[in-house]
Order: structure tokens, then C-alpha cells, then sequence
């Protein structure tokens, strides 16, 4: 006979449900690799974003100088250089005659090379050269 005041043997097993500390560390520790490669990988998209951005304003703007040198003139005979505010870029028209196309008579007309350059830094130049007939 059981006495009434005596507790009853526990019959169930000793397991612990959850974590412990070694596995929280692991688990932890993964996640912050998975995070810095993440990380990385979102740093690379942002540089290369920047810089097809930087080369579209490039090409852009080249082309703009470009059609304004050889469609309307504007530059004339010594070109121009300035800094374009909106993007934030360097650029230089170079008007050349071309010596090697250079023509004697009045029925021949005589060639001109254009040249843009648009950069932000010296070592990415972005350069379009163009030749036009001198009075046409």
C-alpha cells in the first residue's frame, strides 16, 4: 500500500526540448556566412549599376556634342571643352581638317575629323570621332 505522502516515481524520460548553446552558435555562425555572401553580392549589383549608369551618361552625352558639331556647326573650326553639370562629366570636341583628305580642287571637298571625349576620370574616356565634308 502506497502512503499517501510518499510522491510518485516518475516513469518519463529525461528529454529536454529546445536548444542548447552549441547548436544556437552553429546555427548562428551559418547565418552569418550566408549573410556577408549575400551582402557581397548586392555590393557587386550596386558598383556595377553605378557604372553602366556613369557609361550611359557617357554615350549620351557624346552623342549629344557629337550631333551639335557636325549638324549645326556649333563648334566651328577649334572645337570646345566644358563640364556638364547634370551629369557630372568632362568632355572635349576636337575639330581637325584632315590633312590626308585634303583636296585641291573646288569639286572635292575637303574633310573635317571630329572628335568627342566625355570623362569623369582620366583612365575612362569615352571617345567618338566623326568626319564631315567641309561646307556641306
Amino acid at each position: 500500500m502506497l502512503s499517501k505522502n510518499m510522491p510518485e516515481k516518475c516513469t518519463c524520460d529525461k528529454q529536454e526540448d529546445g536548444f542548447i548553446l552549441s547548436e544556437m552558435l552553429v546555427a548562428m555562425v551559418v547565418m552569418a556566412i550566408a549573410a556577408i555572401g549575400f551582402l557581397q553580392t548586392v555590393q557587386y549589383a550596386a558598383s556595377r549599376m553605378h557604372t553602366a549608369k556613369t557609361g550611359n551618361a557617357q554615350s549620351l552625352l557624346a552623342l549629344s556634342l557629337m550631333e551639335d558639331a557636325v549638324q549645326r556647326d556649333i563648334y566651328g573650326k577649334e572645337g570646345g571643352e566644358g563640364y556638364d553639370e547634370k551629369s557630372k562629366l568632362n568632355w572635349r570636341v576636337i575639330v581637325m581638317q584632315d590633312k590626308e583628305r585634303q583636296s585641291q580642287s573646288y569639286e572635292q571637298p575637303n574633310i573635317k575629323t571630329i572628335t568627342v571625349e566625355v570623362w569623369k576620370t582620366e583612365d575612362k574616356t569615352l571617345k567618338l570621332t566623326s568626319a564631315k565634308w567641309v561646307g556641306r
